[in-house]
């Protein structure tokens, strides 16, 4: 209760809405997989990155059944990297669908780049 108190009067003080910060310490645990070193932990940050930009465009009217007709819906007046998103769900359906495929650090931080660029153009993060 207490610490529900604090994150409200948190949001206050700097105007950002409590979901802003919620949102923000999701990211912050997708981001701390890279501290890892282990490529399974690489490739649980850019599902769970996509699954996170997924949810809120969803709660933010734009359901479809998969992720490309999201895209679709959202369209470049919401998200100003969709060609990108394209390339980074493509990496992220070779993570699930692909047990030998191989992702890197620096990939990673890539795709996980083109999702965080498309969560501040919703004004998630």
């Amino acid at each position: 209760m207490r610490v529900a108190y604090l994150e409200d009067i948190k949001g206050f003080v700097t105007f950002l809405p409590y979901s802003s910060t919620k949102e923000s310490k999701k990211w912050s645990r997708i981001l701390k997989n890279l501290d890892s070193g282990l490529e399974s932990q690489y490739k649980l940050a850019v599902t769970e990155a996509e699954e996170m930009l997924g949810e809120k465009l969803s709660s933010m009217g734009y359901q479809a059944d998969t992720f490309e007709q999201i895209l679709e819906k959202a369209g470049p007046s919401v998200l100003s990297n969709i060609e990108a998103l394209k390339e980074a769900h493509q990496a992220r359906n070779n993570v699930l669908r692909n047990p030998d495929f191989s992702l890197s650090l620096e990939e990673t931080k890539k795709v996980l780049d083109i999702y965080e660029k498309a969560l501040r153009d919703i004004q998630a993060l």
